[in-house]
């Protein structure tokens, strides 16, 4: 089977043209969310596009992203930016990019949530801004299924699901002490296109992941199968895995001589970071052959760090998904 995550070397950088096509009433849909800034342009992001409250993204995400991507030229108040900004929508890696949106003039980020409901799809929007986090505008938009493109997927499927939700809690409670007076370990980790991102085939993707205290870093890599393999620290970098507090981590880096290229097969995947402020022990290579018991596979290095640990250290997780479509 043809892996998904594939270690390439950078050669080139393909640009995909899509056609525009006018659709008022996405173009209008834009216009009203942004009716109340204050400037009569915004410069706007994609965000993501997920099913209810799940943080994961379906096929109609994709085909949402195409039809907005088409009527955004209408749109009199609404310009399209590099979606590759949306993962800063975090909180924790906002502050890290104040200076790049300030400089590129990327005003907000459009995203939303959407409903299977009987015989449509109702979709929130949302409109934020980037530079302080605040809602700019909100409406809804119903699609008829009828409507839509036959055999479109809108509600994850049942394994995805279970997947999301067997990655998202390795970590005891009762490993850090929330009576504590010092500050509690965190970690953030986000793609390039935000939580629940969509990819075609050929993208590359990119990794984001933020600490508030120095701490040594493990990122998985979950393909649609639901085989995880460790991909960070590599044998390209990253020694033990250590990055220090309040920087951003990007994987790769802009020196890495490698990319991570999504392709075939297509469906949901997962990266899973675990971070703990006392060395993991090493205990699998990178790139190598994936584990398909995925839980055994992610959690032994944390069970020996743990076991072998002072009572000091303190351990964190985090989770991110995305889907990757033709």
């Amino acid at each position: 089977m043809k892996r998904t995550l594939i270690f390439i070397n950078l050669l080139s950088i393909l640009t995909v043209l899509l056609p525009a096509a006018p659709n008022t009433r996405l173009s209008t849909l834009m216009d009203m969310l942004a009716s109340s800034y204050y400037e009569d342009h915004l410069q706007v992001a994609f965000g993501s596009f997920t099913y209810e409250y799940s943080g994961i993204a379906t096929p109609f995400s994709r085909w949402l992203e195409d039809e907005l991507t088409r009527a955004a030229p209408s749109s009199k108040r609404v310009r399209l930016f590099n979606r590759a900004a949306v993962f800063a929508m975090d909180p924790a890696f906002r502050a890290q990019y104040a200076d790049f949106f300030a400089t590129n003039q990327v005003d907000a980020m459009l995203s939303g949530k959407f409903f299977k409901e009987q015989d449509r799809v109702r979709v929130q929007f949302d409109l934020t801004s980037l530079r302080n986090g605040n809602l700019i505008g909100s409406e809804e938009v119903s699609f008829l299924l009828k409507d839509l493109p036959k055999n479109i997927a809108i509600v994850p499927d049942k394994e995805t699901v279970d997947r999301a939700q067997l990655l998202s809690n390795f970590i005891s409670t009762d490993v850090n002490d929330p009576s504590s007076q010092r500050t509690i370990l965190t970690v953030s980790v986000a793609t390039d296109r935000g939580a629940g991102g969509v990819y075609r085939d050929g993208d590359s993707l990119k990794i984001y992941v933020y600490v508030n205290q120095d701490a040594y870093v493990r990122l998985y890599h979950i393909d649609v199968s639901g085989a995880a393999t460790l991909i960070w620290p590599n044998s390209y970098g990253g020694k033990d895995g250590r990055i220090l507090a309040n920087t951003l981590l990007t994987i790769p880096g802009p020196h890495d001589p490698f990319a991570f290229k999504l392709g075939a097969p297509y469906g949901t995947e997962f990266i899973k970071v675990l971070a703990s402020t006392e060395p993991f022990i090493n205990l699998e290579a990178d790139f190598q052959q994936p584990s398909a018991n995925v839980r055994e596979s992610i959690a032994r290095g944390l069970e020996m760090a743990t076991k072998r640990s002072s009572k000091n250290a303190q351990f964190a997780e985090a989770l991110a998904n995305y889907i990757i479509t033709p």
